[in-house]
């Protein structure tokens, strides 16, 4: 009944005397994400959803819709309906073939006064989508399961409401990397149906890289994986339950790169011939197909003619990221294909891929592409590019003329962690919040497709994992793509509606801990904590223990700030009306007294190494040590004179800083790829390795005067980032170096 006294509340107590009366905003508060564009309130009884309810139009949509609403297939046609659903004719596409035009996806849904549920829509897409928003109106929907069934007493309600609904971009996608770690085809299907839940249409299947090759091909099927491939029965499995949905399935085989698992069983296609194994670790390998041997494109063509059949998507993406030059530069093939193109290892590339481009062209398919493999110019059956290393990036290939998919990772890369922290989340090291996907946006513009979130799988295993970290990130990413960016608050108050949907369905999106505590804290007298709701749910509840033990329903609830005065392990964790907890954090309170100074000033030195550290405790050897003049990436490379690689080495700074004030200092450290700052000897924060920038805090009671500091870096590939800042009694600044010769600190 909630929707019925939402609208009471809304329309007030007066009756509406036309069809679409005057109140537009604000908007219905009604269970939907995204929020259709256009809805209208109405004033009158909220419609009745029983046992005995029927349901009109064509059968595929409306037995769906019995189904979403509990109601048995009995109830589709054969007399009079009491929701109907009306197909209004017009050109109908495959939803299989390809993302529907946005007229296609559109509906109307009219709810009352005195007129049953109506929907219309010129296309089975819009008709699907209209059906679906009177599930999730009634709160009916489930996402992975049939909704139980309507008994004698049982009803759900529909508020009088007229929408008017439209996406604004025609693509709207979902990445899943199945081949780091494999998920069986229920798995898959219902990543499917949450696809569908938020009205996304183009789920993008990763199914092949360095660790799997996750298809099997009659043509070759030495190349599925052992530990698990879809068969031609999975994929037509998924590709027909993902039509029934209006979803695409777009399919993703790797190359050049990424084909580790290629040439384990075709090692005659690397440039080495070496036997290779097909790895279990994560990265960028430098082993890559072979671009000056035939060979190679030929497996490529028979592979190709393979998925062309088994998918009827007309996009078929082809990878093309991330190909190290390494090996083509030392090979003879690559170098003399370099020769007779006219081109460098960059450059080849880009002929690799224009001889893909034209394979798929004959088979009357589209290549997309990684925006790596972003053609310089004019291109021969030009690829979509999916821009996934930054905004600008896709705004370059659309100044170029290419249609685009905007998939930025520092807003849309799911497999980030939304907490940032590795006890609370699986995934990589990474903080990506929900309102960073919430700030990300891009126009309607010619050459502007749409969007795309990614979820990579190195460190996701289980169903659990997905929900964990795709939600409540999806819905956003959805409401983005489909409605345009609302207010959070708006967002806010139609997820909490929406809800008891995802409990009702087994979802177990993320529950954000409370905020204010950090791992580790210093006392010296009383402290303070003030304990933090989180944004995204505002009707949680905040409970805490202050004896280490994990909290439940029954502990005390957060009410005033919390005084802390001796070693204290508080733990906190949030509590939903629905009995859903967020898992406990932990936060040490440690009681100290400062630390005295007992350093003397010297001039600061840097160890350096080199190699390929996966971790900072890896760090061995010195092949140099020299007296710098700061601490920072930019004093090491003064001191070293020219000798700092560009990627794959560590430093080992040694230095005295002045501490100006007696007090708790926090050290903030940031670092990419890895780096930690110990002062007197103690750690006090760390950022270990992943290919992104990190900071981590700590902090230490000091007194005034010098003290010893040791930062470690390790720098593995791509970015350079080292920054320290101490934050003490009277503010923040950065590290006061003593003992400099000759130059400020930096």
């Amino acid at each position: 009944m909630l929707a019925g006294i939402t609208l009471a509340i809304a329309c007030g107590h007066t009756p509406s005397a036309t069809p679409r009366p005057a109140i537009e905003e604000p908007s219905l508060e009604l269970p939907l994400l995204p929020r259709a564009r256009r809805d209208y309130a109405r004033c009158g009884e909220p419609f009745v959803i029983d046992a005995h309810t029927r349901i009109g139009g064509p059968r595929e949509v409306a037995s769906q819709l019995a189904r979403w609403l509990g109601l048995p297939e009995s109830a589709v046609g054969g007399g009079a309906a009491d929701i109907d659903l009306v197909y209004t004719g017009g050109v109908v596409h495959d939803p299989a073939e390809g993302p529907l035009p946005i007229d296609e996806q559109s509906y109307v849904l009219e709810i009352g006064p005195g007129r049953k549920p109506t929907v219309s829509a010129r296309g089975r897409g819009g008709l699907f989508y209209g059906a679906q928003t009177i599930a999730q109106l009634a709160g009916a929907r489930r996402i992975g399961m049939p909704t139980p069934p309507l008994g004698p007493g049982d009803r759900w309600t529909l508020p009088c409401v007229r929408i008017e609904d439209e996406p604004r971009h025609a693509f709207r996608g979902m990445h899943l990397d199945v081949a780091r770690h494999f998920f069986d085809r229920a798995v898959v299907e219902r990543y499917v149906d949450m696809l569908a839940f938020y009205k996304l249409n183009v789920f993008h299947w990763h199914l092949t890289d360095d660790q799997g090759f996750r298809l099997d091909l009659p043509s070759h099927p030495e190349l599925k994986s052992a530990d698990g491939a879809y068969s031609a029965a999975d994929v037509e499995a998924v590709v027909e339950h993902a039509r029934a949905r209006g979803v695409t399935v777009i399919p993703e085989i790797e190359m050049p790169g990424h084909t580790r698992s290629v040439l384990a069983a075709h090692p005659e296609l690397s440039c080495t011939g070496e036997k290779q194994e097909t790895p279990r670790t994560w990265g960028v390998f430098d082993d890559v197909l072979c671009a000056g041997n035939e060979g190679s494109y030929t497996l490529v063509e028979e592979m190709l003619r393979d998925v062309v059949a088994a998918f009827p998507s007309r996009l078929i993406h082809v990878g093309g990221d991330e190909v190290p030059p390494t090996r083509w530069e030392a090979c003879p093939k690559c170098r003399a294909a370099m020769k007779a193109a006219n081109v460098d290892a960059i450059g080849l590339e880009h002929v690799f891929m224009q001889r893909v481009f034209d394979m798929l062209a004959a088979s009357k398919r589209r290549p997309m592409v990684w925006d790596e493999a972003l053609p310089n110019g004019p291109a021969r059956n030009p690829p979509v590019v999916v821009a996934w290393q930054s905004k600008e990036r896709g705004e370059l290939a659309v100044q170029r003329g290419f249609d685009t998919v905007f998939a930025p990772y520092q807003a849309l890369y799911f497999n980030f962690r939304q907490s940032g922290r590795r006890e609370l989340e699986p995934g990589h090291l990474g903080h990506l919040s929900w309102p960073l996907v919430h700030g990300f946006d891009v126009e309607p513009a010619p050459h502007v497709l749409g969007g795309e979130a990614a979820l990579w799988t190195e460190y996701v295993t289980t169903q659990e994992d997905i929900d964990t970290l795709v939600l409540p990130r999806m819905a956003v990413h959805a409401e983005t793509l489909w409605t345009g960016r609302r207010p959070a608050h708006e967002l806010i108050t139609r997820s909490r509606l929406q809800r008891p949907m995802l409990d009702a369905s087994g979802v177990r999106y993320f529950v954000e801990p409370p905020g204010g505590t950090r791992p580790r804290s210093v006392v010296l007298d009383v402290r303070k904590v003030v304990l933090e709701t989180p944004l995204f749910y505002p009707d949680g509840v905040v409970r805490y223990t202050r004896d280490g033990s994990i909290p439940t329903p029954a502990s005390p609830r957060y009410r005033d700030p919390l005084s802390i005065i001796d070693t204290t392990t508080l733990t906190t964790a949030l509590f939903l009306p629905s009995g859903r907890a967020s898992k406990p954090v932990r936060a040490l309170f440690v009681k100290e007294t400062p630390r005295p100074a007992v350093a003397t000033a010297s001039a600061p030195r840097v160890r350096y190494y080199e190699g390929r550290f996966a971790k900072l405790a890896e760090i061995a050897s010195p092949l140099a040590e020299v007296e710098t003049d700061g601490v920072s990436l930019e004093a090491a490379a003064r001191a070293l004179g020219g000798r700092m690689k560009r990627d794959h080495f560590a430093l080992v700074f040694d230095a005295v800083v002045k501490i100006a004030e007696t007090g708790i200092h926090r050290f903030e450290i940031v670092g990419d790829d890895a780096a930690r700052i110990e002062v007197d000897g103690e750690l006090v924060a760390e950022v270990d390795t992943d290919p992104w920038p990190r900071e981590a805090d700590g902090e230490i009671a000091l007194a005034a005067g010098l003290h010893a500091v040791r930062v470690t870096y390790l720098q593995g590939t791509e970015d350079r980032k080292l920054e320290i800042v101490v934050a003490g009694p009277s503010g923040r600044a950065p590290l006061e170096i003593a003992g400099v010769r000759g130059a400020s600190a930096p």
